[in-house]
């Protein structure tokens, strides 16, 4: 086994769990109970920690991510995820005073990123692997979206073709993402902007939860930290102008939900607490 950042062959183990392929069950974006596949193996050289995936659960899980159905929490929330796209197109927008261009979005779902991005004047383009959401985000917001394998749609591109790229909470779903970055960074027009969000390994809460950790669910493949995220992305020829934390905003009745998916006794009371109808429409 070799490192999908760095290709060392030396790690050391991480967490273990007894999940398989059988137990997966159709994709959510909302999963709220943390659990993994296989053994989570940490690299000892950049630090990158991976799930030891073998092929079937890797097809299973792209079955789910095709075939997967409406995710009624998940609209529920969507005017909380426009929030927060707003919020993010602001810090974009700082980069483009004078211009707007093409902005892609990869793993786009529903289109709620893109939606904001076009009404805030950019030319849109989403890829998506799942049936349904290509087909809702025709029908919510009229966009249409390339339903298909990232890496092989993206391909079918010009080089230097997007102002912008965006992937939130998207890279850590790919069994290999150094071959996207490759090709991503061939997408961007020169001095381009590439957006990537994805949970940090090494955060106090990721510390704090351990195996509870809220990021650690089946179809997650890959952890990143600062510094294997940054060993990735300049791998493929980015220079890093900044971390920033990706400020998120969602309604109290959601923070019960994910929650209520712990298994330790005070997040499933606070959890039932903000689950409750009272707290439904109130946001933080």
């Amino acid at each position: 086994m070799q490192c999908i950042v760095c290709t060392s062959e030396h790690f050391s183990e991480f967490y273990k769990t007894n999940v398989t392929a059988k137990d997966l069950k159709r994709y959510q974006i909302t999963e709220n109970t943390p659990r993994f596949y296989g053994a989570m193996l940490k690299c000892r050289l950049c630090g990158v920690v991976s799930i030891t995936f073998d092929t079937p659960y890797l097809t299973k899980l792209l079955t789910n991510y095709k075939h997967s159905g409406q995710d009624v929490v998940y609209i529920a929330e969507e005017q909380q995820r426009r929030r927060t796209a707003r919020n993010l197109l602001k810090k974009i927008n700082t980069f483009f005073p004078d211009r707007k261009g093409k902005l892609l979005e990869l793993g786009c779902y529903i289109g709620s990123f893109l939606f904001e991005a076009k009404c805030s004047g950019w030319e849109v383009y989403g890829i998506d692997l799942s049936h349904w959401a290509a087909r809702e985000a025709q029908r919510r917001y009229n966009l249409s979206i390339h339903n298909g394998d990232a890496i092989q749609t993206l391909a079918q591109f010009s080089d230097h073709s997007f102002e912008v790229i965006v992937a939130l909470d998207f890279i850590e779903h790919l069994p290999k993402p150094q071959e996207l970055i490759d090709l991503l960074h061939k997408k961007l027009k020169p001095g381009g902007l590439f957006i990537i969000t994805t949970p940090d390994i090494n955060s106090i809460t990721a510390r704090l939860f351990g195996k509870q950790w809220y990021a650690i669910v089946p179809s997650h493949l890959h952890y990143f930290s600062k510094s294997s995220i940054r060993y990735l992305l300049e791998n493929g020829g980015f220079t890093i102008t900044q971390y920033k934390y990706h400020t998120r905003y969602f309604s109290l009745w959601y923070l019960g939900y994910r929650l209520s998916g712990f298994s330790f006794p005070l997040a499933r009371f606070l959890g039932g607490i903000f689950n409750s109808e009272f707290f439904n429409q109130r946001n933080v």
